[in-house]
C-alpha cells in the first residue's frame, strides 16, 4: 500500500494534487562526491484533494422521532463541497450515514435517518468524503412520538404560575431541556403564543407552569 507524504495532511496544503507513481533511484559516486538521485515517475490522471478537517460547533435540534425525518442544522467551520473530487459532506447518527445538504462553509443540514426501537443518545459525526469521520462531542437522541390524552387543571389565574399536568404516553427526558417546552396559544385574541419549560415526571406525565399576562376569559390551545 502506498503511503502519502504527510505534507498533504499538515493543514498547510489545500486543494488538488496530481499523483504520480515511481521510484527514487540513488546512484553512488566516487568517494567524497554526493550521490545522484534519479527520479523515475510515471504520469497519471489520478488526483488527490486535500481539505481541512471540519469543526462542528453546534447542532440543532439534538433530538428527533425514531421514525426519522428531523432536519438537523450543523454549524461549524471548514465545511466543503467539491463533488468532482469526491468531497461530499455526510452526517453519521450512531452507525447510520446520511448525505448532508451543503449550505455554506459554516452550515450543513442533515435529515435524521429512521432508528426504530432506539430510545437513546447516539454519537453524531460528520465527514467530507464518507470515509474519514470527525468526532464532534455531540449526540443525537431518538424518542418515540408522544401522544397526549388530557391535562389538568384546565383553567387558571391571569397571573399564571399554576402547574399544568399533561397526561399521555411515550413522554421522554432524552431531549435537550433548553428546548423541551409547552406552548400556550391564544384562541380568542390575536396575541403571540407563550412558552414555558417542561418538567419530566415519567413516561405518562409531564408538567409546565402556566404563563401569565393573558386577558381574563381568554382560551388557548396547548
Amino acid at each position: 500500500m502506498a503511503v502519502l507524504d504527510n505534507k498533504l495532511n499538515d493543514g498547510a496544503i489545500m486543494g488538488v494534487a496530481y499523483l504520480e507513481a515511481g521510484i527514487d533511484e540513488v546512484l553512488n559516486r566516487d568517494a567524497g562526491q554526493s550521490p545522484w538521485i534519479i527520479y523515475t515517475y510515471e504520469p497519471s490522471s489520478v488526483e488527490f484533494y486535500s481539505f481541512r478537517v471540519p469543526n462542528v460547533l453546534k447542532i440543532f435540534p439534538s433530538a428527533g422521532y425514531t421514525k426519522g425525518g428531523t432536519f438537523v442544522e450543523v454549524l461549524g467551520t471548514w465545511f466543503d463541497y467539491q463533488p468532482q473530487y469526491g468531497i461530499i459532506p455526510h452526517c453519521k447518527f450512531g452507525n447510520s450515514i446520511v448525505r448532508a445538504h451543503f449550505d455554506s462553509t459554516v452550515r450543513l443540514v442533515c435529515q435524521s435517518p429512521p432508528s426504530p426501537g432506539t430510545n437513546a443518545h447516539l454519537d453524531f459525526e460528520v465527514s467530507l468524503n464518507g470515509i474519514d469521520w470527525s468526532y464532534t462531542n455531540f449526540t443525537f437522541a431518538y424518542f418515540e412520538e408522544p401522544t397526549m390524552v388530557g391535562l389538568y387543571p384546565d383553567m387558571g389565574s391571569i397571573e399564571g404560575g399554576e402547574m399544568v399536568y399533561f397526561v399521555g404516553e411515550k413522554f421522554t427526558n432524552h431531549t435537550d431541556p433548553e428546548y423541551y417546552k409547552c406552548r400556550f396559544t391564544p384562541q380568542t385574541l390575536q396575541l403571540p403564543p407563550k412558552e414555558s419549560p417542561v418538567e419530566f415526571l415519567n413516561s405518562t406525565t409531564i408538567r409546565c407552569p402556566a404563563p401569565g399576562g393573558w386577558p381574563e376569559g381568554d382560551e388557548m390551545i396547548v
